[in-house]
């Protein structure tokens, strides 16, 4: 699940005025110490709503030309008639793109078209103005968490966090978990130089946490959240305190050292 302060919502309108969302802040944003570069627009993928399977898309494509193992995906408009895809190849993962109160019930592993079109239909009941990835399901050996600072061609990476809780409805969730150098671990080298390359073509500058799941020995990119996410106190205790490097990262100083 993303942050819905990325897309308006009825709470945001409520509470701080109608349109708002987090971009509000983006654009209005200015500096506040020598060196602190605002506001800072959105590049290639401008203002996205991660609502719309066309942004979803975009970073899915970007993450395809850097070298990174993506799972395939289709879309369903909910606010049109169903047809499904094709080329749809069962089990398959139903994860809507904007849920209802996060209600994780609604991500569900189907087996078959009948099953699929069933929970499809439940969906559109509750909640038309939507739509719905469908994602190839798969095997989650390992959940990794990639969090760290994009600066433009320089790239933070500090270790990468091996999550210990692992469900396949609620990916991303973590309660503990074991932290990694990069350089330690085969597969985080092959991928790391990939990863790089893909945060490089964001063009974008702050904290950001990725996750990567391992599937039969291969990484697989499964999303970016461009935050601190929840996981980054794990990486101020193992010694990369990401909050500060971020602000040394606006002001120019060296920030690819550990700190306390």
């Amino acid at each position: 699940l993303y942050l819905p302060q990325f897309h308006p919502t009825k709470r945001n309108d409520e509470w701080w005025g109608k349109g708002f969302t987090e971009w509000t802040n983006v654009a209005s944003a200015k500096p506040l110490f020598r060196g602190h570069v605002q506001p800072r627009i959105p590049a290639d993928l401008g203002f996205y709503d991660l609502r719309l399977p066309e942004t979803r898309e975009a970073q899915a494509k970007l993450a395809k030309e850097a070298g990174l193992n993506v799972p395939k995906d289709w879309y369903v408009d909910l606010r049109r008639e169903i047809v499904l895809p094709q080329d749809i190849e069962f089990p398959i993962f139903v994860k809507p793109c904007n849920s209802v109160f996060c209600d994780k019930n609604e991500m569900k592993v189907v087996k078959s078209k009948q099953d699929l079109m069933e929970h499809l239909l439940t969906m559109k009941d509750t909640f038309i103005n939507r739509s719905v990835l469908l994602q190839e399901y798969l095997e989650i050996e390992k959940e990794y968490d990639f969090s760290g600072i994009a600066a433009g061609e320089k790239i933070f990476i500090p270790g990468v966090l091996e999550k210990e809780k692992i469900a396949n409805f609620e990916k991303g969730v973590s309660i503990s978990g074991k932290m990694h150098p990069v350089e330690k671990i085969p597969e985080f080298k092959k991928v790391i130089s990939k990863l790089k390359k893909f945060l490089v073509s964001l063009k974008y500058h702050g904290m950001f946490d990725m996750e990567m799941n391992l599937v039969n020995g291969k990484l697989y990119f499964g999303e970016i959240n461009f935050k601190s996410g929840e996981q980054s106190f794990s990486y101020t205790l193992s010694g990369a305190n990401l909050p500060d490097a971020v602000v040394k990262s606006f002001r120019k100083i060296n920030f690819t050292e550990p700190t306390g």
